[in-house]
Parts: structure tokens; C-alpha cells; sequence
């Protein structure tokens, strides 16, 4: 099954369960509402945790390797979700306390010279994703205050910005500098959820047998030790917060 096929297929799946992507807290994690699942097949479960594990094993299921990333974002490319590899693959991104947009991540952000091998290209393609959507959604006030803020803050935006180039791409590679594996090549593919117009839903995965691909094994081993090492940590700190309890109801 080819890589498109299996993206279709995966979109397909999610729009039969989710009917609402919000952002929640700073972050911006997905919420799920209204969850309608196919007669042949379990209900998505409650809870982030929860999601991570159903998004995962959906993404096994249509036809992906382990390591692969997904992620959700906006038109104003916002991640809005991401599961474990995605968070890992696109963590320098989801450093920024403001919540993580590739937009301001490209033009604001020193790091993005340095994880965007060809940043022309990067932020070419950036501008011309935010040209498309400001035509979808010319009244879009979060999309024209973005617009603003790059405008104002990055000499290398506006230029890019007046030259009203328009792009959408649905698929190709990517290639990207990550600070702890190197440098990734990445088939990715992109489709709109249909059941929220305007919200897509990306899919990376390498070249099998290739170098790329054995870096992205090495970065999924390591968002599984770290995703394990959170999980205790939260324990942790419930567990002290009911000793806490315990002790002020003595």
C-alpha cells in the first residue's frame, strides 16, 4: 500500500471518531468531543494519555511503521497535536512557551536555521502555506495578528510575504537537522479532516533501509524513554500531592 493510500486510509479512520480539535492550555493538545466510531470498531478513549496510545495504534494499523510521526495543525500552522514522535521530531517547535507555530518558529526562532537544512526553501514554503490560507479565510483576525507580528519582527517574512507566491503542498519530503539524531530525510504526507475544515493531519515516515530511517528508530527510542520517564514523574508528583493531603487532614 502506498504511502498516500495509507494516509487516506488513516484520515478516514480518524474522521469517523473525531467531530471537534480544540486547543487546550498553552500547549495545545487536542481534545476529542463527540466521538463517533465505526460499528466494527471500539470508541477512542478519553484522556491525553489515552489519545496518544489510540493515535498510535491507529497510525500501526493503517499500514506505518513504528516510528512514524503525526501530527494536526491549522491553517495558521499551529501544531495542534502531535503523538509521541511527533513531539520528539518537531521538539525544538513545541519549545516555544507561546505554544508551537511553524511560522513563528521559522522567522523568530534561531534554531530554525539550524533545523531547516535549506531554510530558504522552509521559509518560502511557510509564507506561501499562510498566503493560501489568508485567501481561504481573508477575515481570520488570529491568522492577520500572526501575519502582523512576522511582518513587524522579520525583514525575511515581508520580503517573502509581497511576492504573494501561494502553496499547499499535499505531499513530498522534508528534510530537517534534528539536535539529538542529525539530519532526517522525510516522506510526509498531508490531508484534511473533513470533519473540521481547515485542520490537517500530517504523516512523516523515512525511506525504508535508510539512514534517515535508522535516525527515526533512534528518536522513537528515545520519545518512548522519555514519554515512560513523564509518566512516572506525574506519579510521582500525584502521589506527593496526596501524602501532602493526607498529612494537612492529620
Amino acid at each position: 500500500m502506498s504511502p498516500f493510500h495509507r494516509s487516506r486510509r488513516l484520515v478516514a479512520r480518524l474522521d469517523l471518531r473525531w467531530t471537534r480539535l480544540a486547543i487546550v492550555g498553552a500547549v495545545a493538545v487536542l481534545a476529542v468531543a463527540n466521538l463517533l466510531p465505526s460499528s466494527d470498531s471500539p470508541s477512542a478513549p478519553a484522556g491525553d494519555e489515552a489519545i496518544d496510545a489510540w493515535l498510535d495504534a491507529q497510525v500501526a494499523d493503517a499500514g506505518y511503521p513504528g516510528a512514524s510521526v503525526a501530527i494536526v495543525r491549522n491553517g495558521r500552522l499551529d501544531l495542534l497535536y502531535a503523538n509521541d514522535m511527533g513531539r520528539a521530531l518537531f521538539s525544538e517547535v513545541f519549545r516555544d512557551p507561546r505554544g508551537p507555530n511553524n511560522a513563528r518558529f521559522t522567522f523568530l526562532d534561531p534554531r530554525a536555521r539550524l533545523f531547516w537544512p535549506d531554510w530558504e526553501r522552509a521559509a518560502s514554503d511557510t509564507v506561501a502555506m499562510l498566503h493560501a490560507e489568508a485567501g481561504r479565510n481573508p477575515y481570520d483576525r488570529s491568522l492577520a495578528e500572526l501575519i502582523g507580528e512576522l511582518s513587524t519582527r522579520s525583514d525575511e517574512f515581508r520580503v517573502r510575504w509581497a511576492a504573494h507566491d501561494v502553496k499547499n503542498h499535499r505531499s513530498g519530503t522534508k528534510q530537517l537537522r534534528h539536535p539529538l539524531v542529525g539530519e532526517l530525510t522525510l516522506t510526509f504526507e498531508s490531508l484534511e479532516l473533513s470533519a473540521d475544515p481547515g485542520l490537517s493531519m500530517s504523516t512523516y515516515s523515512a525511506e525504508p533501509g535508510s539512514a534517515s530511517e535508522a535516525r527515526l528508530i533512534e528518536l522513537a527510542a528515545w520519545a518512548s524513554t522519555r514519554s515512560k520517564l513523564a509518566g512516572v514523574d506525574d506519579a510521582d508528583e500525584t502521589a506527593g500531592e496526596s501524602v501532602e493531603g493526607a498529612d494537612t487532614r492529620r
